[in-house]
């Protein structure tokens, strides 16, 4: 361990002042370049609701909605809110808003200022704040000192393509990224051992942030996984008892926002294609879920059969990690408790999983291959397969590596590598889990 950290503290400071620099000089000279698309939804629906004062919703009034918000956007002096809004236009003429978005989503973010100009600040300051802090835990979970762990974060705002993209489409995932990494380190402390508020609320806390926002689900469910592993039945029972009022309490507050429960009904129903909605979108608008390439190029199922396929494939994986490649299968249930055992290994299974299956996948939501990279390099040993495969992924997320081929006129291999970085981490994972059930004693054999 030292001998990676190992160097100066003089050196780690002009590192970090380096490092800092470029961040804080980039930050500041593309801020008026962020598209900001995203920040279209959570600033103008609660100011159409406020407007409208009924029990009407954006899901059902798609078109009342976007004309609208519209209407502000043009009168408006903001070039920015402007050109957001002229976005919305050219990619969904007849209902101009695409309100993916859950009830309580929205209703959460009910607050944001009128002024546009306010929220982008809001959300970019927030953004940067918490991927801060998400690297900055993850770096010290890999017992990076003080400094190292600063110079991570700063290389991270820097160059880590998915964040860079986050701030700019003006999205959450940066914030989700804290939390999920909030609850591993929680779980890593073994918090809900000491504490019996923590023990409590770890299942509610994951079932309200999965209601927030339902990308992570494939995460989410690991970690709640690790928690049925590492407290047992009656504790996750309990604690599933305490999540379900949490979570109605939740949608009970998106739907009194919005005036009645049925919003919930008409949400389910826009995602499933009402009103012009849908939730897989096509690689032609910037989806980069394999299912949904699978889907388009070939062509033998849907989005949703290959979502299935995939996760099966994936599932058989693990099986064959887990069994010594099927020689000793008394090794798969031990093997899977000691892998969602640990935290970090079972989000990190549940964030391949989420780039594997996953119909959607937004270029910003690879942000959570943070977790899985932070697991995969292990600093007590730099020269480790894995360490080098973590490496070569991150590389392909740079902005370093993706700049130059956009730049270039190479837009469509830019593109594929960013659809294809996560996949140097697939192999090295499994054979690190492959590793972690070969170290698990096998169940006495029973003649």
């Amino acid at each position: 361990m030292q001998r990676v950290w190992g160097l100066p503290a003089g050196v780690w400071m002009a590192l970090l002042a380096a490092l800092a620099a470029g961040a804080l000089y980039e930050s500041v000279t593309f801020y008026p370049e962020h598209w900001s698309m995203d920040l279209y939804h959570p600033w103008g629906i609660p100011l159409a609701h406020r407007a409208f004062g009924d029990a009407s919703n954006p899901y059902a009034d798609t078109a009342r909605y976007g004309a609208f918000i519209d209407s502000v956007a043009r009168a408006s002096k903001s070039g920015a809110l402007i050109w957001v809004s002229d976005f919305w236009q050219w990619r969904n003429p007849r209902g101009i808003i695409e309100p993916t978005g859950t009830p309580f989503y929205y209703a959460v973010q009910a607050w944001v200022p009128a002024n546009f100009e306010q929220v982008h600040l809001l959300y970019t300051l927030a953004c940067f704040c918490a991927v801060m802090l998400a690297v900055f835990l993850l770096a010290r979970l890999r017992e990076a000192p003080m400094l190292p762990a600063l110079c991570i974060v700063a290389l991270v705002i820097h160059d880590y393509n998915p964040f860079i993209q986050d701030v700019r489409v003006g999205n959450v995932n940066s914030v989700q990224l804290l939390v999920l990494v909030a609850m591993i380190a929680a779980a890593h402390q073994r918090l809900y051992e000491r504490h019996v508020w923590a023990d409590r609320a770890f299942l509610a806390v994951l079932a309200v942030f999965l209601l927030f926002k339902p990308n992570t689900i494939f995460i989410v469910a690991a970690l709640a996984a690790h928690y049925l592993v590492a407290r047992g039945a009656r504790r996750f029972a309990i604690g599933t008892a305490v999540a379900i009022p949490a979570v109605l309490v939740a949608a009970a507050f998106g739907a009194c926002y919005f005036g009645s429960p049925g919003v919930w009904l008409d949400w389910l129903r826009y995602t499933q294609g009402a009103n012009g909605g849908t939730l897989v979108y096509s690689l032609v608008k910037g989806n980069t879920a394999l299912p949904v390439m699978l889907a388009e190029r070939a062509g033998a199922y849907g989005p949703a059969g290959y979502s299935v396929l995939l996760g099966a494939a994936f599932g058989v994986a693990l099986l064959v990690c887990a069994s010594s490649l099927g020689r000793e299968t008394g090794r798969v249930v031990p093997a899977f408790r000691a892998w969602f055992a640990d935290p970090w290994v079972a989000a990190s299974i549940g964030a391949l999983a989420m780039f594997i299956a996953s119909p959607l996948m937004w270029p910003h939501y690879f942000v959570f291959a943070l977790i899985p990279l932070a697991w995969l390099a292990r600093p007590e040993k730099p020269l480790d397969a894995a360490v080098a495969c973590a490496i070569l992924s991150y590389a392909l997320f740079s902005r370093l590596t993706l700049g130059p081929l956009v730049m270039g006129d190479m837009g469509r291999l830019a593109y594929s590598v960013m659809f294809f970085s996560w996949v140097p981490l697939l192999p090295v994972a499994l054979v690190r889990l492959a590793r972690i059930a070969r170290d698990v004693p096998a169940p006495p054999r029973t003649a």
